[in-house]
This record gives C-alpha cells, structure tokens and sequence, in this order.
C-alpha cells in the first residue's frame, strides 16, 4: 500500500498523498495489533535456554499457529520485511532468533535433523518451500550478510535439480526428494530476485551494489557481471574484475539515467577483507566521492564510469 501510493504520488495522481497516509496508519495498526498479540502470547525457549517473545502468525491467536504454511511461512519474519518493524532492532532479533532455533530446524514446522548440532549451518536457515520464503530478505534489511547468502545458498542447495537445471516447490519427504511443482514461477523468481540483490538494491533514492557478493566471487582473477538490469532509476550494467593480487578491483559501471538516484553506494567485499587504500575514478575529481567502512559513495552518474579501488 506505501509503495502504490508513492507510485500514485510521483505520477501526479491527487490521491497520491491521502493513500500513503492511509498506508502509514494502518501499518500502525497492524503493529500495535501484534505487539498486544506478543503480550498475551506465552515466551518461547532458545537453544541457549534462553526466553524471548513470541509473535504469533496472526492476530487473535495465543502461541503456535498450525503447520510450516501458517507458522513460519506467513509468520511474523514479515513484520521484518516489511519493516513495520525496525530490522535492527530487539523485537526483530527475537523473531530471527526463534525462527532459526525452534521453526526452521523443526519436523512441525520446517524440516528435522537428526544431528542438530552438526547440521544446523548447512541445513538450517530456510522451511518446506526454501524459495517462496522471506528468510534471506530479513538478513539483507540488517546488513547481515554472510547469514543473507547463508540463507540463499541453502535454499537454492535444497531445491535446485540438475536434471531439469529448476527449483522444485519443496524437497519433500527429505531434503533428497522433490515434490510439487518443478518451474515454479513464484518461488524460482523470488531466488532470482535475490541474486539479484547481491548486485543491485534500490533503497529510496539510493542505488546500493554490490551489498552481498560473496567474497570468492571477488578472488584474484575472477570477473562477474550485470547487465541490462531494470531498476526504479532505469537500467544498469556492472561489471567487476579481480586482480587482488596487485591489490586492485576494478568496476566498469554504466548507471541508470532514466531518473538518476541521489547518490549511489558501492561495496567490493574483499577475499581477505582487505581495508581499502584508495580510489580512483575515470572522470571525476578527488572530492567527488567518499569512502565509508566497505561503501563507495559517489554522486548520481550519468555517463559510464571506470571506478579503480586499491587495497
């Protein structure tokens, strides 16, 4: 509703400005609803013994909801990716932290292990449809980023079949099965979109690459790319060579034009987490850009630009 109403604004339309602020009052109500919803709810244990608050799946209801379809697919991570609730914050770590101990690792509501200890990272992190999950996004809005691609490669792992190179719906009965629907156009679009992500995320007026690329995509010698990708600032090609061995990367960015964002961050996530040295553009002073931790910040762009990063 917030994002149809900024379309309906930007366009012009005079119910523009009345349907966001509609939007923005009914998500308060939503969230007052949940927040009174985890007061009446009974906490929920950890794997460290530790309680935290439980937010249930809908409103009205006290605890669990039935199965993985209620209670960990349409559960309450979508108070996070929606950011009715502040993914940074305590009451988002709570329901990341119970997902991952009680809903993913469960024969109720995702999948059982059988050595939960050893399996955990390599199996845990998603439920019974991986793809169709907001798990990864949550990760993504908290800048967490190894848990991001942790999520993203384990449920690509799970579902993707080599036979007919697509994702089936679920792995079922076990992880080494399949079930449903092989060309799935909901779930295999949603693993798209978060590749995609690694690359290339709009956030408000700003243009964010390169945020979760694996750090051996970035090892020396290796080059990856983007191209003709549709954003809300118009289309965009990157492209990004490794020679880290000379302590260099090199990034060939054509941006998008169409309405060009305020600014545009760039992140090299380096093999060995290397601090950068130094950056140099092909076309522009010193002082048009900054560095801030492991994000180049450059202004709107608006003819392609060889961007040189030593470390």
């Amino acid at each position: 509703m917030h994002w149809a109403a900024k379309v309906l604004d930007d366009t012009g339309h005079p119910e523009g400005p009345r349907l966001a602020k509609e939007a923005e009052a009914y998500g308060q109500d939503i969230l007052a609803s949940f927040r009174e919803a985890a007061l009446l709810s009974p906490l929920v244990r950890l794997r460290d013994g530790t309680y935290v608050p439980y937010y249930p799946s809908r409103l009205y209801l006290r605890g669990r909801s039935f199965g993985w379809m209620r209670e960990t697919l349409d559960g309450s991570l979508n108070l996070i990716c929606t950011e009715l609730l502040d993914p940074n914050g305590e009451e988002a770590l709570w329901i990341i932290k119970d997902y991952e101990d009680n809903r993913y690792v469960s024969a109720r509501y995702g999948y059982s292990l059988e050595d939960e200890e050893r399996w955990w990272f390599d199996r845990g992190g998603f439920s019974v449809q991986p793809n169709l999950l907001q798990g990864p996004i949550a990760y993504l809005l908290r800048d967490e980023v190894n848990h991001y691609l942790r999520s993203y490669f384990n449920s690509f792992a799970a579902t993707f079949r080599r036979d007919t190179r697509a994702c089936t719906e679920h792995p079922m009965p076990t992880l080494a099965d399949w079930a449903g629907d092989h060309f799935k156009t909901s779930d295999e679009a949603q693993s798209a979109h978060w590749l995609r992500l690694m690359f290339v995320q709009e956030r408000g007026e700003e243009l964010c690459l390169g945020r979760a690329l694996p750090r051996r995509w970035l090892e020396d010698g290796l080059r990856i790319a983007i191209r003709r990708a549709m954003t809300h600032f118009g289309a965009m090609s990157m492209e990004i060579e490794s020679a880290v061995a000379r302590g260099q990367i090199t990034v060939r960015l054509d941006p998008p034009r169409r309405n060009p964002p305020s600014r545009i961050r760039l992140r090299l996530r380096h093999p060995d987490a290397a601090p950068i040295q130094s950056v140099k553009l092909d076309r522009m002073g010193e002082a048009e850009w900054t560095i801030e931790d492991d994000w180049i910040v450059l202004p709107a762009l608006d003819s392609p630009t060889t961007i040189t990063v030593s470390y």
